[in-house]
């Protein structure tokens, strides 16, 4: 079985391609389905590959990632609904 790895899990200059965008097993019920489409319209698909490139200080929140050319900041629990596979270098 494979771990499973969220973007909030990333540290600054990590890589990693993205899995899948769900609520499985977040905790925060605030989050919802709207949280999830947000994420794919701005590109967060599977396949794609992100960045970290900042963080927030000083407990990590929000996070600013990186796809393509783009940046987005997200809040940790957004980030945790993004299902990663750590990119080898």
């Amino acid at each position: 079985m494979d771990t499973i790895y969220r973007a909030n899990q990333l540290k600054i200059g990590e890589t990693a391609i993205i899995s899948e965008v769900s609520l499985d097993d977040v905790t925060d019920s605030r989050l919802g389905q709207d949280c999830i489409r947000r994420l794919l319209e701005l590109g967060f698909i599977p396949g794609e590959k992100l960045k970290v490139v900042r963080k927030g200080f000083p407990q990590g929140d929000p996070i600013a990632f990186r796809i393509g050319t783009s940046t987005f900041a997200l809040r940790a629990k957004e980030a945790q609904t993004i299902k990663i596979r750590r990119s080898t270098p």
